[in-house]
């Protein structure tokens, strides 16, 4: 399985900075993207139905106003043998196709958030432009995807 995670891309650049880590490993500021709640990640998951530009839409839609929205997509792979758990759990965005895969990624301590930011750093890291974010959602809505309602006045 594939999941997705909403990121800022600039934290997860490696890239030779002054004040970046000298071994070009992954720099601790990506860890800020990382926020957990009882030991516990959010995610959602990521199929040939629903792909992560209609997953990140959905989540940005859940936002005060609009702007550029960048995510994740990683591999599930090597969680359970990192002792991080996988168990379903509803979403809350204003998309309930997107909310049917909503993931919580469990059991986390300090050292495997580090070895999952290790895992999200070698997926494929993307980018959606604010106006295409708008786009989306508006297409999304007229297709009946997404409920109007469940948005803020100041994104569409």
């Amino acid at each position: 399985m594939r999941f997705l995670r909403i990121i800022r891309r600039g934290r997860w650049q490696k890239r030779p900075e002054p004040d970046w880590p000298k071994d070009s490993g992954l720099p601790s500021d990506a860890l800020g993207d990382m926020q957990t709640s009882r030991c516990r990640l959010s995610v959602y998951a990521v199929t040939d139905a629903i792909d992560g530009q209609r997953v990140a839409t959905a989540m940005a839609g859940t936002r005060e106003g609009i702007s550029n929205i960048d995510y994740a997509v990683f591999e599930d792979s090597e969680l359970e043998s990192l002792g991080i758990s996988v168990q379903h759990t509803p979403g809350d965005t204003p998309d309930d196709g997107v909310n049917g895969l909503h993931y919580d990624l469990g059991d986390l301590t300090a050292r495997r958030l580090a070895q999952l930011a290790e895992i999200v750093s070698v997926g494929e890291i993307r980018r959606m432009a604010w106006s295409d974010v708008r786009a989306q959602l508006v297409d999304e809505i007229r297709a009946g995807l997404v409920d109007a309602a469940r948005i803020k006045p100041k994104i569409v």
